[in-house]
């Protein structure tokens, strides 16, 4: 769920981004009454679904409601989440696959919301939203945590709850195609300690993989699968989520209030930017000669060096 949060929030990133301006989400007198006549018919119905036991096709729903930067961060939305969670997690409702019950960890959803790719346990989900039914069911050995689906749509990265690895996954085909293990970045550093994979993310033209463990970065070359360099964050406090541009030429990690960019072609830290509040979200523009920071109500672009 927090994860989703983020990831709506960068909508908002984005918009505020191509207008300078967050004027235009703004709402008042009757047309914020119409916007909550309108969550709340979507949201009523979302329940209503639930009720009736497909919950997948509820929560798609509410998906593309909250994708609208309109909408990003609802309390309402958030709350009929909530209660579809509930309903589905409840021992009254029968579960709505024949693999039995589960719990829902992540999800990514496909351009144009045909498809929606859920992380359960230790399978992952392809639920077909169109025609209410699923497509593929893909399991593993391990819980899976988190997915990210790549831009041509042809592959999830995920990881997994043992943090021992992240991998890449051809969906057509249901099988894992390259592993990326923390055990190699422990035996770069080499200073007896296991290190573990908490977030891993993918460039939009698939050149590069960063993993991160909290202290340190991998970098991968996603074709090879090969450790291409491993990243010291100096005087991590709380490293735990990155974005990588779309070239993927530069990386940026946030670490609580600072910043961290690196350039992924070398390996070496470029620029510290520490706004005077704590990150919650990033975001580079197409070129990654900026770069948007937000955090605590406030966005501020700063260019990259």
């Amino acid at each position: 769920m927090k994860k989703n949060i983020v990831k709506l929030f960068l909508f908002v990133v984005v918009f505020a981004f191509s207008v300078n301006t967050l004027a235009q989400n703004s709402y008042s007198g009757n047309n914020r009454d119409l916007s909550d006549k309108y969550i709340g018919a979507i949201t009523d119905n979302a329940r209503y679904i639930a009720e009736q036991g497909d919950v997948i096709k509820a929560l798609s729903l509410l998906l593309e409601l909250d994708a609208n930067p309109q909408y990003s961060g609802n309390k309402e939305i958030e709350a009929a989440m909530r209660y579809i969670r509930d309903i589905y997690n409840s021992s009254k409702y029968k579960p709505i696959h024949e693999i039995g019950s589960y719990f829902f960890a992540d999800n990514a959803i496909s351009n144009g919301g045909k498809y929606l790719y859920i992380s359960a346990n230790k399978r992952i989900l392809v639920y077909d939203v169109e025609n209410s039914s699923y497509k593929q069911l893909i399991e593993f050995d391990d819980d899976v945590l988190g997915l990210t689906l790549t831009d041509d749509e042809k592959s999830l990265l995920v990881n997994f709850s043992n943090g021992g690895r992240s991998s890449l996954i051809d969906i057509e085909e249901g099988k894992i195609v390259k592993t990326f293990e923390a055990s190699r970045i422990s035996k770069h550093i080499n200073d007896g300690h296991y290190y573990t994979i908490c977030d891993a993310c993918i460039s939009k033209n698939q050149k590069h993989i960063a993993t991160l463990d909290g202290k340190h970065i991998g970098i991968w070359s996603t074709q090879s699968g090969d450790l291409l360099h491993v990243v010291n964050i100096p005087f991590a406090n709380d490293a735990n989520s990155m974005t990588i541009s779309n070239d993927g030429s530069r990386l940026i990690v946030n670490d609580y209030n600072k910043a961290i960019i690196i350039n992924c072609d070398s390996g070496e830290i470029i620029e510290t930017i520490e706004p005077e509040y704590r990150i919650s979200a990033t975001l580079f523009n197409n070129d990654a000669s900026k770069v948007m920071i937000a955090g605590n109500d406030i966005i501020k672009t700063y260019d990259t060096a």
